[in-house]
């Protein structure tokens, strides 16, 4: 089967030129292929952050081949096939196509790629330019996997590793932020029916606690508010209407909150300054 879409995801950025060879070097073997640019700005080595956007985007992709090329240097090279051939995910092994994967079913075969039958020796070699690039022009024109591929047993992939959110008996719920968008939005590790129906709640960062309602819309309160509320991927996010939660709360990626009713954390909601009430915990 011949494949005419590409995505292409990547922490190569986009200042000296190395997407530009990738997709050059991918189209001088294959022809028609298009290329859909899921975005090259991922911090570098960050595999967690690529696995995430990569499986917040899975749904969404069409049918084709993914490129993942993220802290490829250590990893083998590998191709995953999704939905009996439909699609292969191709990238580094080293959990940055887990997530995706699973989303879209599991893999139903996978292959670890021959550097050598696209390159001599391993000298001055780009894995992006001289692997990952032409292993997935062949894919592209339909040729035979195992002729540049070993395959491999699924089960030696490495998983996708990415904490759970966990709530003790009083309801409090330990956190961590998976990303941080570009609007300052802080989306959590927390699903929506791990929260109690009809409470308030505060969060807590470090030693401080912070009220925080719980709202559908952010119509619903004024400019500069941290509040929660559900995100498009069906987990938890803190923002603030018209500003940046996390400038707002001083927060990062990686880091952890505790989401508490209100009671246990001894605040009220109130409005204050904005909405930027700090209030320390009672212990």
């Amino acid at each position: 089967m011949t494949h005419s879409i590409v995505t292409f995801i990547s922490d190569l950025g986009t200042k000296d030129g190395s997407v530009g060879v990738v997709r050059s070097v991918v189209r001088s073997l294959a022809h028609s292929v298009v290329f859909e640019d899921l975005t090259h700005k991922i911090t570098p080595f960050n595999i967690t952050e690529a696995s995430l956007c990569l499986a917040r985007a899975v749904p969404y992709l069409q049918p084709g081949v993914v490129l993942a090329i993220v802290d490829p240097a250590d990893s083998r090279p590998v191709i995953v096939e999704v939905g009996g051939g439909q699609s292969y995910l191709v990238g580094p092994d080293n959990g940055v196509l887990a997530s995706a994967v699973a989303l879209v079913g599991g893999a139903t075969a996978a292959y670890e790629i021959k550097a050598d039958a696209f390159v001599e020796s391993n000298s001055s070699v780009s894995k992006a330019r001289d692997v990952f690039a032409h292993a997935v022009a062949r894919l592209c024109n339909g040729e035979e996997i195992t002729d540049f591929a070993t395959s491999i047993d699924t089960a030696s992939l490495v998983p996708g590793l990415m904490n759970v959110a966990e709530k003790d008996e009083d309801g409090r719920i330990s956190s961590q932020v998976l990303w941080i968008d570009t609007f300052g939005n802080i989306h959590l590790n927390v699903e929506p029916d791990q929260l109690p129906a009809g409470v308030d709640f505060a969060c807590q960062i470090g030693e401080l606690a912070r009220p925080l309602k719980l709202v559908d819309s952010l119509k619903e309160v004024d400019k500069g508010d941290v509040v929660l509320m559900s995100n498009s991927h069906g987990l938890m996010k803190i923002c603030a209407r018209s500003a940046s939660a996390s400038e707002k709360l001083g927060i990062v990626e990686d880091s952890g909150i505790i989401v508490m009713p209100a009671e246990l954390a001894g605040v009220e909601l109130a409005k204050a300054n904005g909405g930027e009430v700090h209030v320390e915990l009672k212990l």
